[in-house]
């Protein structure tokens, strides 16, 4: 991952589509990736919305 985010083409092609490049920790993904679920779980709860099927 590291050689990745040193990467300036790489780094620059996903910007372009709108990605945040961020090299974390394990425990940082950790938290990120936890804090992601909850946000759009609580989204996905307010607007309704189920997964059906």
């Amino acid at each position: 991952m590291a050689k990745a985010v040193a990467d300036e083409t790489f780094v620059k092609s996903m910007e372009k589509r709108g990605s945040v490049i961020r090299l974390m920790s394990p425990e940082e993904t950790g938290e990120f990736i936890e804090g992601q679920y909850n946000t759009f779980r609580a989204l996905v709860d307010k607007l309704g919305m189920r997964v059906e099927g």
